[in-house]
């Protein structure tokens, strides 16, 4: 797990739809972005920027135990599907 803090900017318009299409173009292969652009594009339309000066990380290992311990088996079987 990871924590960034720092200064934030909310960006709209044609900025926004810039940084978006810089982000998709990073994670995504080149085939795939006019059509994500023609189903995401209507609706994403703002954008979040953080300008981090600080991180911290975590390990979820003693939340993960701590959970199992009280749930046993069933702490797999208590997490909804992803679909």
């Amino acid at each position: 797990m990871v924590s960034a803090e720092g200064e934030g900017r909310l960006l709209e318009g044609a900025e926004a739809k810039q940084a978006i299409a810089c982000v998709r173009a990073k994670y995504m292969v080149p085939g795939a972005l006019a059509g994500i652009e023609r189903a995401w594009g209507p609706i994403d339309d703002v954008c979040l920027v953080v300008t981090p000066e600080r991180w911290r990380s975590w390990t979820g290992t003693l939340l993960e135990e701590a959970a199992v311990k009280e749930l046993g088996d069933d702490y797999e079987r208590a997490w909804l599907p992803d679909d």
